[in-house]
């Protein structure tokens, strides 16, 4: 694959850059891992709100690579795109220590469930 070859042969000191689409993260996720465990790291999330949803195999990848890189940086413009709930996958990429690392522990903290199934979160007051 032309992405693994191309991420093995960036070396040197210099500063080394990666551009990877969040599709291709848990594709080539150990190869990454191996590449950021190099130095200082950065992962900068481009777009960062694709994370919201915490159970993808994106948003998985990109939560072990977090834990990989020495910083991280998350940009968006639109952290909730549809729901409060929104927040924590990114906020487990950027600092597990915020909301924690169990999504159902931060769901229940924080949200009653409502509506037909009980699948629609809505933010307590007092939060």
């Amino acid at each position: 694959m032309k992405k693994i070859d191309t991420l093995r042969h960036l070396e040197g000191s210099n500063l080394q850059i990666a551009v990877v689409n969040y599709e291709s993260t848990w594709r080539i996720e150990k190869e990454l891992s191996d590449w950021l465990c190099n130095g200082d790291s950065l992962i900068i999330c481009d777009e960062g709100h694709k994370l919201k949803t915490h159970n993808t195999n994106a948003s998985k990848a990109m939560h072990r690579l977090g834990k990989t890189a020495k910083y991280r940086l998350l940009l968006t413009g639109t952290i909730i795109t549809n729901k409060p709930i929104d927040v924590f996958s990114q906020y487990k990429f950027l600092n597990s220590e915020v909301f924690g690392n169990s999504f159902y522990s931060f769901r229940n903290r924080y949200f009653d469930l409502v509506g037909y199934g009980n699948h629609t979160p809505v933010i307590w007051s007092r939060n």
